[in-house]
């Protein structure tokens, strides 16, 4: 399970299990960023994401 937004051509995935945040831009994956639990919880509560 992952959450994902869209911020015109770039794409973010977010991996709350792994703790990672993938940034996906013109369908190329540019960049792994470690994220705390808590900044998982910060990202969800902002209603953006969407879980697939």
């Amino acid at each position: 399970m992952h959450y994902e937004r869209t911020d015109g051509s770039t794409r973010y995935l977010l991996f709350p299990d792994r703790l990672t945040l993938h940034v996906i831009e013109h369908n190329r994956l540019t960049d792994i960023q470690d994220v705390t639990e808590d900044e998982v919880i910060a990202l969800l509560d902002t209603n953006e994401w969407v879980k697939r």
